[in-house]
């Protein structure tokens, strides 16, 4: 999936924005977008995890616990 995204930057920024990005801007914004979206991901995925206990550690315990009494149950 490729889209194109067209923006006016000033002289001075473009420059910075070219000399920031080794003047493959659209690589480095690909980069940045990336990043944000893997952050927001974690971010929503932490919420989750807090709302629904399953970061508490006794419940972790118990989890593992029953995932190796499955295994040793093969």
């Amino acid at each position: 999936m490729a889209e194109q995204l067209s923006i006016m930057l000033d002289d001075d920024l473009a420059a910075q924005v070219r000399a920031a990005a080794n003047d493959d801007i659209s690589a480095w914004i690909a980069q940045a977008a990336r990043e944000r979206l893997a952050r927001e991901f974690w971010e929503d995925h932490r919420k989750t995890t807090d709302a629904l206990g399953i970061n508490d550690p006794e419940w972790m315990a118990a989890e593992a616990a029953a995932r190796e009494a499955a295994r040793g149950e093969r």
